[in-house]
């Protein structure tokens, strides 16, 4: 019997389909360029094909890859030049048999294709819904850095014609990277009657298509395939009488072994605008991992069912009522609020939006800056403007000034009210918040916009910092450009920025009950006059019933700081992948010999972008700083002077969660001796010097992928190596405790779906 072989070429280019076949009818010519449609009479189950890359010293199976078939093809892809290493498995019938693959660049650039996913990055199995998100995926080959521009299209069946009356939905640009570009695109429900009004004979969906150009010495273009979304406008028309059926004129009969349509039943359809439509999997992307050590996905363990729950428009109408002309508005709000939530998850900068209880308070809160979230208010006086009662109530003081100079009817009686605002939220007038005099003009450019009504110069600078800081995509200067601030997409996001950099959601974790003291403790954090804080008492009321803040059950208690230490990361959570990519969820915990019995692990490794920033703890001194000529790369070491508050965060109780994997509690630790912070792989570890005093929540260095020398290494988990110690940077175990004592780090198992896939969009893409 002769030996399994792989026939085709080890030196695929880029860009270019191969076939790859077991059969010796291909040896001759192993890259026969043969329609895929001849090989598949050929093709059987029983012949498995798979692709292997090389990480570090470990091969990680490239899942989403994996062909049957006698003769199969494969495309290589820009990404594939840099791999450590690449190998074709085929398997049949107990056999196996291995290529190794060394691709090269194309001397044509080109776009290979475009992919059109969900939201999840799958390929759709059903019709995209309006409200939901359209992912771009262009692929291209040596093309780096150029930048593609792609365009969302309606068709109205004119797609391959040279002049076009198909609808331009919407256009972006995006840069190329590794060989890919991904750009998405929002299914605004607002789009679903530009299209109707556009083609009067739009039929139960809508064609959408896609494509993308990009500008070299030769143009390059390419267009994805229709898919669908469906109208929600679609009536269909009257069904037509159906005849008997053929149960009714041929009975059953057994021996023909034909299907007959005798089950016959009314079916009602309701189109609708999905709002916004997800499927979520409680599942985790499994790489190459052997049955027996696979661990079961459990569900989420320390928060209640309904505290990571999305917004609904149903919750919004709920707390504040319906507003029928406004129910599209309303929509874009809850679309970003949800989108924003789940943005800042994945980049480890979570909105503190993930309670029950903080949401019943934000929403107060923004109820009462905007009249129940009624888009008429969401710029100061745009639509209703100051009464001179009103006028009284909201300025105090800065109202009677007016009033006893005999100005404060004609202010109010200007339309626009620029003269009122300008003096009341002019500098020296009492609440200014950065503005310049009232002749600047700052009052009224800088008036209240959006949900949180955003107000003067001040805010809208800091509004700014917290968009590039959290949301750098989304960045724009709002000094210069404070009518932005009225848009949907703005109106929340300086809602979040506001309630970030105030810390507002620490101020609500502690008022559970709606007393008059309460709220006006909370209300003073957003208007120092306390305007509205009984609206805002009524509004919080019904937001502890919308959100079910009584019924707030969660399975654990959080570690919570108290103003005198904090994380040393942002939603610090155990990296569940190893530097490979493999699923490990141990190797980044503290034991002897945890990394599967081979190494031991000095602290614990927590997930994190590079550039992540790095907090000092507890107050300190920079011990230390230094660049190692080991693995741990750029390193900063603290001392720990609040030794008192340090000493309160042991948990005498805590267990060791991988103790079969060898994760122990600590080796010579003293808890009464010297206490030392360590920080190991950051990027940058320059921001104090030795021997400055550093406070729980100054900035001490961002993270990175430091190692020998401060040269970065190749990982599939960035993160950064925290130790606790009585030895400061010495290595090995002794004299050092297992940080998880200490803080209470989220394993693989205390992870929102959120966070998961964070972990699998970081492990996806090779750093170094």
């Amino acid at each position: 019997m002769a030996k399994l072989k792989i026939y085709g070429n080890a030196n695929p280019v880029v860009g270019k389909k191969e076939f790859y076949s077991v059969d010796e009818f291909f040896a001759p010519s192993p890259s026969l360029q043969l329609p895929e449609t001849d090989f598949k009479s050929t093709s059987q189950e029983e012949v498995k094909w798979s692709i292997w890359v090389k990480y570090g010293n470990e091969w990680t199976k490239m899942t989403s890859n994996n062909k049957t078939g006698t003769t199969v093809c494969y495309t290589f892809s820009q990404v594939s030049i840099t791999r450590k290493g690449i190998r074709m498995l085929v398997e049949k019938n107990g056999e196996k048999a291995l290529l190794e693959i060394q691709t090269h660049k194309t001397t044509n650039p080109s776009i290979v294709k475009v992919d059109l996913l969900d939201a999840n990055y799958n390929i759709p199995t059903k019709a995209f819904a309006y409200g939901e998100t359209i992912i771009a995926r262009v692929h291209c080959v040596d093309m780096e850095m150029l930048q593609a521009k792609v365009t969302l299209w309606e068709d109205n069946g004119d797609k391959n014609n040279a002049i076009s009356s198909n609808l331009i939905i919407e256009s972006k640009q995006g840069n190329i990277l590794n060989g890919i570009c991904e750009i998405s695109f929002y299914l605004n429900p607002m789009n679903a009657w530009r299209v109707n009004a556009n083609n009067a004979n739009e039929g139960e969906m809508h064609e959408y298509y896609v494509t993308a150009e990009i500008f070299t010495k030769k143009y390059n273009t390419a267009t994805t395939k229709n898919t669908n979304v469906a109208n929600p406008q679609y009536i269909p028309s009257p069904a037509e009488q159906k005849g008997p059926s053929n149960k009714d004129q041929q009975q059953i009969a057994m021996s023909d072994r034909r299907v007959h349509d005798y089950n016959e039943q009314r079916v009602k359809i309701s189109p609708t605008i999905a709002f916004p439509v997800r499927e979520v999997t409680n599942s985790l992307m499994m790489v190459d991992m052997d049955p027996q050590t696979w661990w079961p996905f459990k569900e989420t363990h320390g928060k209640c069912k309904n505290c990571e729950k999305d917004i609904t428009l149903n919750d919004i109408e709920n707390a504040f009522g319906t507003y029928i002309n406004h129910k599209i508005a309303r929509q874009e709000i809850v679309k970003y609020i949800n989108e924003f939530v789940k943005l800042s998850k994945e980049k480890g900068k979570p909105i503190h939006l993930d309670t029950c209880l903080r949401k019943a308070h934000f929403f107060a809160q923004i109820g009462t800056e905007t009249l129940g979230i009624n888009p008429d208010w969401m710029v100061e006086t745009d639509a209703k403007r100051y009464s001179v009662v009103n006028c009284k109530t909201v300025f105090g003081d800065r109202a009677k000034h007016l009033e006893n100079a005999g100005l404060l009817d004609d202010y109010c009686s200007d339309n626009p009210q620029k003269r009122l605002l300008n003096y009341v939220y002019g500098k020296g007038n009492g609440f200014d918040n950065g503005n310049g005099n009232e002749a600047s003009g700052d009052g009224y450019k800088f008036r209240g916009r959006g949900l949180k009504q955003l107000t003067g110069r001040g805010n809208y600078k800091d509004a700014s910092k917290i968009l590039k800081d959290v949301f750098p995509e989304h960045y724009i200067d709002l000094e210069a450009n404070p009518d932005k601030v009225k848009e949907p997409k703005y109106a929340v996001l300086t809602a979040f920025a506001f309630w970030e950099k105030h810390e507002i959601w620490k101020v609500a974790d502690s008022l559970k009950e709606s007393t008059d003291d309460n709220i006006k403790k909370i209300r003073s954090k957003i208007n120092p006059g306390l305007a509205g804080w009984r609206e805002c008492k009524k509004y919080f009321e019904k937001g502890l019933e919308v959100f079910k803040v009584n019924k707030c059950q969660p399975v654990d208690g959080t570690q919570e700081d108290n103003g005198k230490w904090r994380f040393p990361i942002d939603n610090p959570m155990l990296c569940m992948y190893s530097q490979g990519g493999l699923l490990k969820p141990w190797h980044g915990s503290f034991g002897k010999n945890i990394r599967d019995e081979l190494a031991n692990h000095t602290g614990n490794d927590l997930l994190a972008e590079p550039g992540t920033k790095v907090y000092a703890c507890v107050r300190s001194k920079v011990e230390k700083i230094y660049t190692s000529s080991s693995l741990a790369g750029k390193v900063v070491v603290l001392k720990v002077l609040d030794v008192e508050t340090f000493k309160s965060l042991r948990n005498e109780n805590y267990l060791p969660k991988y103790k079969n994997k060898g994760e122990i509690l600590e080796k010579g630790f003293d808890p009464d001796g010297d206490l030392y912070l360590t920080f190991w792989h950051l990027s940058k570890n320059n921001f104090f010097n030795v021997g400055d005093e550093v406070e729980y929540d100054d900035i001490i260095g961002l993270t990175g992928i430091s190692g020998w020398n401060g040269i970065n290494f190749s990982t599939r988990n960035p993160h950064l190596h925290f130790e606790v110690s009585n030895v400061g940077s010495a290595p090995g175990l002794e004299g050092k405790c297992n940080p998880s004592v200490y803080f209470k780090f989220k394993t693989e198992d205390e992870l929102s779906q959120n966070e998961i896939n964070f972990q699998n969009r970081l492990k996806e893409k090779e750093w170094k």
